[in-house]
């Protein structure tokens, strides 16, 4: 596995072609999981083992009597751009591995923030994941991720095409692309390019969002938009994505697909595409959604699949 995965350039600057777009920019950071194994405890991750006080007691669900799972642990000294409640340089998901109707159809989940210094140099061992038989019908291990470490790298991420003012998205439904170096091949690597007008497609496929396991940015919606109200009125921002799927196959020239892995072999460039084990539908994404006008900073899961 390469030390670094990179996403190519964007093949025009939108903000050169379109100025009003520098307004709606927006960092985001792509994580890239894949597999990995005797990973520090004290590592950002997802899967695997938490940095756990020894006084707290892992949460088992009182509905299926197995231990909650660990989901994702970010540490702010490797992701200094990920914005941390105040006094936190932690954040962590741990959930139940089965599905929870009155969760919305996902896991019961807790979410915390942690400070390494409060904790200390030694944590509680983390459970090992085990799931309920008698629920195997429904869930069979698909909440479970596998341990994955992450390649950080910091890209910049414009609104989704639905997420557009009315007056910006006209303008790029109407865009004409010829002149623009390299774009018929672009063009003719992709299917269904017909589908959409042509500024409309490369918008949506090369210049918006990223899909894949992300902090920040824009969500990159399956179905719609879809933010959650806060209970103090106010709509939650995005703070990080979790796929089911990571980009390491699809039409040729897709930008997304890390430029260290485009040469694979397609079977390996294939494990890379389901490397997390998790699946959320048919292949969908997991919202995580925060309000930091609230004093405690409140969390919301949203998931999509197509």
């Amino acid at each position: 596995m390469p030390e670094r995965l990179t996403t190519r350039p964007p093949i025009v600057d939108i903000e050169a072609r379109f100025p009003e777009m520098r307004s709606l920019r927006k960092p985001a950071i792509r994580l890239f999981p894949r597999p990995a194994s005797d990973m520090e405890i004290a590592e950002s991750k997802l899967g695997g083992s938490e940095a756990w006080p020894r006084t707290e007691k892992w949460p088992i669900c009182p509905k299926h009597e197995v231990p909650f799972v660990s989901l994702i642990q970010i540490i702010k000294s490797q992701t200094p751009q990920f914005p941390f409640r105040p006094g936190a340089d932690v954040f962590q998901i741990i959930w139940c591995p089965h599905t929870h109707k009155e969760c919305e159809y996902l896991p019961d989940h807790r979410i915390f923030w942690r400070n390494l210094t409060v904790m200390g140099d030694e944590f509680a061992e983390t459970p090992a994941p085990r799931l309920n038989s008698s629920y195997l019908d429904t869930d069979a291990g698909q909440y479970v991720p596998a341990e994955c470490h992450f390649h950080p790298e910091e890209i910049i991420e414009f609104p989704a095409i639905e997420e557009l003012p009315d007056d910006i998205h006209a303008k790029i439904e109407s865009w004409d692309l010829s002149g623009i170096p390299g774009i018929e091949d672009l063009m003719a690597g992709w299917r269904g390019v017909q589908a959409f007008p042509p500024g409309e497609w490369l918008y949506i496929t090369e210049l918006s969002t990223a899909g894949e396991t992300k902090l920040g940015g824009y969500p990159e919606w399956i179905q719609y938009p879809e933010y959650p109200v806060c209970s103090c009125g106010n709509v939650m921002e995005h703070l990080l994505s979790i796929s089911s799927l990571e980009t390491a196959i699809g039409e040729e020239g897709n930008r997304w697909i890390p430029q260290e892995e485009r040469n694979l072999p397609y079977d390996e460039r294939y494990n890379i595409h389901y490397c997390t084990n998790l699946m959320f539908g048919d292949g969908g994404i997991l919202y995580v959604f925060v309000c930091r006008r609230c004093e405690d900073w409140p969390i919301k899961l949203v998931w999509q699949s197509g």
